[in-house]
């Protein structure tokens, strides 16, 4: 309930302090129907390639990112064996173990990128980072070795988002003209593998009998893996 509570209080106080931008009354605006709303959630990956293939790249990375966060309570249960009673306690100290190296790699990983001035090669590179991550995890036995694989998966990860957004602003459409509608094209690609990997980690967990963690985070980590390669065709940024 705490994060709730937090939550609530914080948007409204946002509600109160946000001066939004007021158009004026007489103002003719274009035609805005279903069809403009529908069209709103497309970008043409044939038109646009580099856009599509970041996309694509990002869809993948948080479907390994969001079997890790969906499943872990259940993976240090059924396969680490650890008491239910205490999961909450370990699931905290993972947490705090992923965040550390998270904001750390992140501002480490963009000043690098920065400094070279290139984008692809740290995108991926992180993505092969939280690849071997999650590879980890799906070998390891104990909760010691278990918060080795969330520190790696935690360099992987802020690396990733820190220079990842800004390849992804680099290879907006028509140079950003509709920006905040291409974002949120991009954002889907957040939001939408947080649906899709619960629906499809039971296919991996039934092999062999059930509750089998090995291959669902091995799959994970191919999820990973192919966000990584799929970052390689894009030619707009270095």
């Amino acid at each position: 309930m705490a994060p709730a509570v937090v939550a609530l209080v914080t948007v409204l106080i946002l509600v109160f302090v946000l001066h939004d931008r007021t158009l004026a009354r007489d103002r003719q605006l274009p035609r805005y129907g279903i069809g403009e709303f529908l069209r709103s959630f497309w970008v043409n990956p044939l038109r646009y390639p580099d856009f599509g293939w970041n996309w694509l790249g990002r869809f993948l990375f948080i479907m390994g990112a969001a079997t890790l966060i969906t499943y872990q309570v259940f993976y240090l249960i059924d396969h680490l064996h650890m008491n239910p009673l205490n999961v909450a306690q370990l699931v905290f100290i993972s947490t705090l173990v992923n965040t550390i190296f998270l904001v750390l790699s992140s501002y480490l990983g963009g000043w690098l990128s920065d400094r070279a001035h290139r984008r692809k090669i740290f995108v991926i590179i992180a993505a092969l980072i939280y690849t071997a991550g999650i590879a980890v995890v799906a070998l390891v036995s104990s909760f010691n070795l278990f918060l080795v694989a969330i520190a790696i998966c935690g360099i992987g990860q802020g690396t990733y988002f820190a220079v990842d957004l800004a390849l992804a602003a680099a290879v907006l459409p028509e140079g950003g003209k509709e920006a905040a509608k291409d974002l949120g094209v991009l954002n889907i690609a957040n939001a939408l593998p947080q649906s899709i990997a619960p629906a499809i980690a039971p296919i991996f967990l039934a092999i062999g009998g059930g509750g089998n963690y090995t291959a669902l985070f091995i799959a994970a980590a191919v999820f990973a893996l192919f966000g990584a390669l799929s970052i390689q065709p894009v030619k707009g940024v270095r």
